[in-house]
C-alpha cells in the first residue's frame, strides 16, 4: 500500500520524468488531497479549486518532463526562462500549490478589470436610439469576458473549437493534455457548462434575456 509520507521529493521528479504513472497519480492524489483540506476556502467561486489545480499539476508535470526541475547529486534544481539554474528551495507540493494560488489571484485580478470596464459601459450616457445596439454591445461584451475569465485549459479549448473552428481532432494534435478524444469530448462539455453558468449569472445581474449560443457565436 502507498504511504504518502514514504517519498522524497528527488524519487517523485525522477519517477515522472520515467513516466511512471503509478507515481504520478500517487504524487497528484497526496497534492491534491492536501490542496483541498487546506486551500478550498480561498476560492470565491464553488469548484473551481480542482480546476486550477489540474491546470498547475500539468504545468509541473511539463516542467519536469522537459527537465526544467532536475534532480543532481540528490539536490533539485529548477532553470528559469532565462536558462538560469538555481536550487528549488521549497517542497514540490509547496511549488505546485504556489503556482495553483499565482494563477488564481491572476484570475481574480482579470475579473476586476471586467467588473470595472463593464460598470464603465453600464454607467455611460446614451439616447434612446442607442438602447438596443447597447444592450447587444453589452451581452457581447459578457460573453466576452465569460470566456477569458475561464480557467485556461477551458479557456483554450472554448477559443480552438469556437472561435478557430478547430474539430476534435486537431485540438488533439495542438495539446498533449487529453488521452482520449472522449476526454476531450468531456473536458469540453465540462467547460461549457460552467461558461453557461457565468454568462447566465451575469445576464440576470443586468436583466438581460438569455444569450443562445451556437457554434461560432462567441465574438
Amino acid at each position: 500500500m502507498w504511504g504518502f509520507k514514504s517519498y522524497t521529493d528527488e524519487f517523485y521528479i525522477l519517477e515522472i520524468q520515467k513516466e511512471n504513472m503509478k507515481v504520478i497519480n500517487h504524487f497528484h492524489t497526496y497534492c491534491r488531497d492536501y490542496f483541498r483540506k487546506t486551500y478550498k476556502k480561498l476560492f470565491q467561486e464553488e469548484n473551481l479549486e480542482d480546476d486550477f489545480f489540474q491546470e498547475s499539476f500539468v504545468k509541473l508535470w511539463k516542467e519536469i518532463r522537459r527537465c526544467s526541475i532536475f534532480v543532481q547529486n540528490n539536490q533539485i534544481y529548477k532553470r528559469n526562462a532565462a536558462g538560469e539554474i538555481n536550487l528549488l528551495k521549497c517542497s514540490l507540493r509547496t511549488y505546485l500549490i504556489d503556482i495553483t494560488k499565482n494563477d488564481y489571484n491572476q484570475y481574480l485580478r482579470k475579473k476586476e478589470v471586467s467588473a470595472r470596464d463593464m460598470k464603465q459601459l453600464l454607467n455611460s450616457k446614451m439616447s434612446e436610439a442607442d438602447v438596443t445596439t447597447h444592450t447587444e454591445d453589452l451581452k457581447s461584451k459578457i460573453v466576452s469576458e465569460c470566456v477569458k475569465n475561464l480557467p485556461d485549459s477551458c479557456y483554450k479549448i472554448i477559443s480552438l473549437f469556437y472561435y478557430e473552428q478547430k474539430n476534435y481532432d486537431e485540438i488533439m494534435e495542438m495539446s498533449d493534455n487529453y488521452t482520449s478524444k472522449d476526454a476531450l469530448k468531456t473536458r469540453k462539455y465540462k467547460c461549457m457548462e460552467q461558461l453557461q453558468k457565468r454568462i447566465e449569472e451575469k445576464f440576470n445581474m443586468y436583466n438581460l434575456k438569455p444569450y443562445l449560443h451556437e457554434r461560432g457565436n462567441f465574438k
